[in-house]
C-alpha cells in the first residue's frame, strides 16, 4: 500500500494551503517518511516528515505558508500555517562533512530510522514524544524527558531550547526543560520571563533556574504575584516561595493584601504573617484558623480589627496601612526585649518573645562586643532560622550595648569588628 493511501485521513485533515503544497510534493517526487501526532504539533494536528526538502517552491514564508529553517535534530525546515496545528517537516541538516547525495547541498535525507551513531536524532525524538500531555502526567505533575536533554551534545540541546522558545513557555514543565539545555539563547529568554511572563511561568524560573534571578528580580515578582495572582493563578507557589524569602517589600504586599485582597486570600497572607514573625510553628497553623478566617470578613470594619490584632501579635504598626482609622486594639509598639550575659561563655543574648540572637563579648578588661558575630534570628516556635540586613544588625547592636549600659552598669562598653 502506498504512503499516501495509509495517511489518506491525515492528509485529508490537513489545511487547504498546505495540502496543496503536500500533493505538488510528491507529484515532484518527494515522499512521507512518516506521520506522527507529537510536538510540533498538537495531538489535534499532525506532522508529516519528508524524505527531502522543498522541491516545488521557495523555502520562505508568503502565499499563507510560515517557513522557519530549526536546524534540529530532528528535522531542518518546518512549514505550516498560522494556526499551526499541521505541519510539513522537512529532513535534518547535514553533519558537517558529510555528503548527500542528489540533494541540495547541506541537506541530510534519511532513507529510514535515525543510525546508532546519531544520539542527538534519536534523542531529540524521545523528547518530542515526551512532550505529549496526557490526564496522567498533567495530574501526577510529570515533566517532560530531562534525560534524554542531559544526554544530547550541547548543538542537540541548543535545538531543543530553539523549539521550547518557539513553541513558548506555557507552564513549569517547558521552563523546566528550557533550564535544562542552558544555552545562551535558553538563559536569555529564562531572564525575559521574570519581567513580562504570567505568574505561574516567573515562579517556574525562581525554583527552576534560581541561578538567574537576582534577589531584586525575585522581589519584584513575588509582590506582583502577591498583589494579582490567584490560588489557580501562582498564588500558592508564590506563598511557598515567600515562606522561604521575605525581604520588606515582600511583607509590605501581604500587609496590603490582609486588608485589600479577596477574603480566602487575605486569610492566608495573615497566616503567613505570623509565620515569618515567629508567631506560628508552619505558614497556616491550624491551631490559629479561627483567628486568620476573621480577614474573611464581610464588614470591612471587622477586617480591619482582625488586621490590628495582627499587627500587635507581629510588633507592626498597623497606622500607615489602616490610613488613621481608629481601632480599640492598640497600635503596636517596639518589641519587648532583654539581654541576657554569659560571662564564663562570653556572650550576649538578645531575648523578643518570639525569637533571639547572640554576640560575643569579650570581659578580659572593659567589656567590648565583637559586631560582626551577631547571629542570625533564632525562632524556637518554628525550630528555624533567618538572616538580618544590615539596617536591623545595626539596630539590634545599639539595643544590646544600651541594655547592658542601662541594666548591667556597663559604662565603659564598646564595639569592635
Amino acid at each position: 500500500m502506498q504512503a499516501t493511501e495509509i495517511y489518506r485521513a491525515d492528509i485529508e485533515a490537513l489545511p487547504g494551503v498546505l495540502r496543496t503544497l503536500l500533493e505538488a510534493e510528491l507529484s515532484a517526487g518527494n515522499e512521507i517518511v512518516e506521520v506522527g501526532h507529537s510536538f510540533p504539533a498538537p495531538p489535534a494536528g499532525a506532522c508529516f516528515r519528508l524524505a527531502q526538502p522543498l522541491r516545488t517552491r521557495a523555502r520562505k514564508s508568503g502565499d499563507g505558508i510560515d517557513y522557519h529553517d530549526r536546524d534540529c535534530p530532528g528535522y531542518s525546515g518546518e512549514i505550516t500555517d498560522a494556526k499551526r496545528f499541521y505541519f510539513l517537516l522537512e529532513p535534518p541538516h547535514a553533519p558537517p562533512g558529510q555528503g548527500s547525495g542528489g540533494d541540495a547541498p547541506g541537506v541530510f535525507r534519511p532513507s529510514a530510522a535515525p543510525s546508532p551513531e546519531q544520539a542527538d536524532v534519536v534523542l531529540f525524538r524521545r523528547f518530542e514524544a515526551s512532550m505529549v500531555m496526557n490526564f496522567e502526567k498533567w495530574h501526577d505533575g510529570i515533566g517532560y524527558d530531562l534525560g534524554a536533554v542531559r544526554g544530547m551534545s550541547p548543538q542537540g540541546r541548543r535545538a531543543v531550547g530553539e523549539l521550547l522558545i518557539a513553541r513558548g513557555l506555557r507552564d513549569w514543565r517547558d521552563v523546566e526543560a528550557l533550564a535544562c539545555c542552558d544555552s545562551p539563547e535558553a538563559r536569555a529568554a529564562l531572564e525575559a520571563a521574570m519581567d513580562g511572563a504570567s505568574h505561574e511561568i516567573r515562579n517556574a524560573v525562581a525554583a527552576h533556574a534560581s541561578h538567574l534571578v537576582s534577589n531584586s528580580m525575585r522581589t519584584a515578582s513575588l509582590v506582583r504575584g502577591l498583589d494579582g495572582a490567584d490560588f489557580f493563578g501562582g498564588l500558592s507557589q508564590t506563598l511557598d516561595q515567600v515562606a522561604v524569602f521575605h525581604p520588606p517589600p515582600v511583607v509590605d504586599a501581604l500587609l496590603r493584601g490582609t486588608l485589600d485582597r479577596a477574603g480566602d486570600v487575605a486569610v492566608h497572607f495573615a497566616a503567613m504573617l505570623c509565620y515569618i514573625h515567629g508567631c506560628a510553628p508552619e505558614p497556616f497553623d491550624f491551631e490559629q484558623r479561627p483567628f486568620f478566617f476573621q480577614f474573611d470578613a464581610v464588614q470591612a470594619a471587622d477586617r480591619q480589627r482582625a488586621f490590628a490584632e495582627l499587627c500587635r501579635k507581629i510588633s507592626i504598626d498597623p497606622a500607615p496601612y489602616l490610613g488613621g482609622v481608629k481601632q480599640t486594639v492598640p497600635a503596636a509598639v517596639p518589641p519587648e526585649y532583654t539581654v541576657e550575659v554569659d560571662h564564663r561563655g562570653e556572650m550576649l543574648t538578645y531575648c523578643e518573645p518570639n525569637r533571639s540572637a547572640h554576640v560575643t563579648c569579650t570581659f578580659g578588661g572593659a567589656p567590648c562586643i565583637v559586631s560582626s558575630t551577631l547571629s542570625s534570628w533564632h525562632y524556637p516556635l518554628g525550630r528555624r532560622s533567618e538572616k538580618m540586613d544590615d539596617e536591623e544588625r545595626k539596630t539590634i547592636l545599639a539595643r544590646i550595648a544600651g541594655y547592658c549600659r542601662t541594666h548591667y552598669r556597663m559604662g565603659n562598653l564598646s564595639f569592635e569588628e
